[in-house]
C-alpha cells in the first residue's frame, strides 16, 4: 500500500479536504498547525513547529530546498511516501513565484521521475500537462488520433 501524505500550504482562507488514511503536515505559522500530525517551518520563526532542522539524509540529493515545502516534499520521498498531495500553496506572490515555484515544481518533477504520485492541487503551473503520470500518458496517447 503506498504512504499518502498531505502537505498543507497556510495561502487562501477555504479548508482543505480530509483524507483518509493520510498524514497531514502543515507549517509552524499556521493557525490550525494542532490538527497536523507533523508541523514544519524552516524560516528561523519562532512558532510551534516541530521540525526545525533539515536532515542530513535528504541533503545528499541535491535538491533546491528554497522553502518549507521543498523540505517537506523531499522528507517525504527519503520517509517513503509514494503519493504526495499538496493543498493551499499556490505559490502566487511575487517572491514565491520568483524565487520558491520552481524549485517546488522542480522537486514535484523529480519525485515524479522516481515514481511517486504528486498532486500539487492549486498551482498555477500546468502541472497536469508537465507532470502526468505514466498510466494518464498512455491513456491520452490511447484515446488520440495518432498510428498506434
Amino acid at each position: 500500500m503506498n504512504k499518502t501524505v498531505c502537505i498543507i500550504g497556510k495561502c487562501g482562507e477555504r479548508q482543505y479536504k480530509i483524507y483518509p488514511l493520510c498524514s497531514l503536515w502543515g507549517l509552524g505559522t499556521d493557525t490550525n498547525c494542532s490538527s497536523y500530525d507533523r508541523v514544519f517551518e524552516f524560516h528561523g520563526l519562532n512558532n510551534k513547529a516541530t521540525d526545525k532542522t533539515v536532515s542530513p539524509s535528504i541533503l545528499k540529493y541535491g535538491l533546491p530546498l528554497t522553502n518549507s515545502i521543498c523540505i517537506m516534499l523531499a522528507t517525504a520521498y527519503n520517509e517513503g511516501y509514494r503519493h504526495i498531495i499538496i493543498e493551499r500553496c499556490p505559490m502566487t506572490a511575487k517572491e514565491e513565484y520568483i524565487s520558491q515555484a520552481r524549485a517546488v515544481s522542480y522537486i514535484c518533477g523529480w519525485l515524479v521521475a522516481k515514481g511517486v504520485i504528486v498532486e500539487w492541487l492549486d498551482s498555477h503551473i500546468d502541472f497536469n500537462f508537465l507532470y502526468q503520470s505514466k498510466t494518464a500518458t498512455i491513456k491520452a496517447l490511447e484515446q488520440s488520433s495518432l498510428p498506434k
